[in-house]
């Protein structure tokens, strides 16, 4: 089940209509009828922010806004939730490349899958037990780390850490708490959604991470993964 709370930060509302003018006829006798105009200021915008504070139900997310992105950024990031969920599937307003599909961890390329291939969990996984990142060892997948914050539940010292709640922007991002050297080659020019946490326990060494799908031509044709470090 998705629930999709649509908040734009840093957006304001669409700038305030004209003044309403309201036209009031005032008539003496014997004095010539004359005509007064009463004008209205109109009311000052309300910007409200919509963010969920709480915990969604296991198995299920929120998604919100931030940071350039758009409802088609939020549509593209809930069909590839779905798609985490259960990767059989195939969610509608998700596309592959069809040429393949780079993975591969902050700015490197690891593997290139087919579409086909993708429909696999275990197509997912990059790196070996040999490759250090994060402080861990691989292999890491993206499908599998957007997966886990929906249904991993499990307390960290008794504090709920995961909540279900993603945060979805655009462009270059940091990792936590470290640099991220640009972007994979030949991605340069891809629209960057990128997916992550939501959570007020949230830290870098408590389950953040970051998903990239990078985009052209309305079809993802990369997806990298960065995890949190002590």
């Amino acid at each position: 089940m998705i629930v999709l709370a649509i908040v734009v930060a840093g957006c304001t509302d669409s700038a305030p209509g004209p003044a309403e003018t309201v036209t009031t006829t005032v008539t003496s006798t014997p004095s010539p009828a004359a005509t007064v105009t009463v004008t209205v200021p109109p009311e000052p915008a309300v910007t409200e922010t919509v963010r969920p504070t709480v915990h969604v139900p296991v198995g299920e997310y929120a998604i919100v806004l931030s940071d350039g992105a758009t409802s088609d950024d939020a549509e593209l990031a809930a069909a590839f939730v779905d798609f985490a969920l259960d990767p059989t599937a195939a969610p509608e307003g998700l596309n592959f490349a069809p040429e393949g599909v780079q993975l591969g961890i902050l700015q490197n390329v690891h593997a290139t899958r087919a579409p086909g291939e993708l429909r696999d969990r275990s197509a997912w996984l990059i790196g070996t037990e040999g490759d250090l990142y994060f402080e861990s060892t691989g292999p890491f997948s993206a499908i599998d780390t957007v997966r886990d914050w929906i249904v991993d539940r499990d307390r960290v010292e008794d504090v709920p850490i995961a909540t279900g709640v993603f945060e979805v922007a655009v462009g270059r991002h940091d990792g936590c708490p470290y640099k991220i050297d640009g972007v994979p080659e030949g991605m340069e020019s891809a629209r960057q959604v990128w997916l992550k946490p939501v959570g007020k326990e949230l830290s870098c060494a408590g389950r953040w991470f970051a998903v990239d799908l990078f985009v052209e031509g309305g079809a993802i044709v990369g997806v990298n993964v960065a995890l949190g470090s002590p």
